[in-house]
């Protein structure tokens, strides 16, 4: 408890009856453990240093919100591409074995293309490997996606 000689130190109108408030340095500090009452508050350099650490952490966070967009929007086109990639394939097997389509050789289609080859260990069986590109928006490379299927004669008369 302050005694009555620290209070009117600390609030000199105190003692002649008036409300108590700080004097005009600041508040009394003799009530504080000797480290900390010649410390009022932090240095400038404390809070510059800390408002750097704030925004390389923010600037750090920020980026990792980028670059998971982007990744979201490869993972997006790669989906679509894909499903786009089975529609034409298996647009490919309902015709029959012996169509152009089937022809030996590169068909080129909407957006990619297919090869047909022979497979050499059965006959009358072509592979077919599919191949559709597109150009992705966030990286400057062209992309790809491969799909491929073996087409019988016995299954596509």
């Amino acid at each position: 408890m302050k005694t009555v000689e620290t209070l009117t130190r600390c609030s000199p109108g105190l003692a002649m009856g008036l409300a108590p408030v700080f004097p005009a340095d600041g508040p009394c500090l003799e009530h504080l453990p000797g480290r900390a009452r010649g410390r009022r508050g932090l240095t400038l350099v404390e809070v510059v240093i800390a408002m750097l650490i704030l925004c390389v952490t923010f600037s750090a966070l920020l980026a990792s919100f980028g670059m998971a967009r982007r990744s979201t929007l490869m993972a997006d086109n790669s989906m679509t591409m894909t499903h786009q990639a089975r529609q034409a394939l298996e647009s490919l097997r309902t015709n029959r074995y012996g169509t152009a389509a089937f022809s030996l050789g590169t068909h080129t289609i909407a957006n990619g293309d297919y090869v047909v080859t022979r497979n050499t260990s059965f006959s009358n069986t072509v592979d077919v490997v599919l191949t559709l590109r597109w150009q992705d928006a966030t990286a400057p490379r062209q992309s790809s996606v491969t799909l491929a299927t073996s087409v019988s004669k016995a299954l596509h008369r």
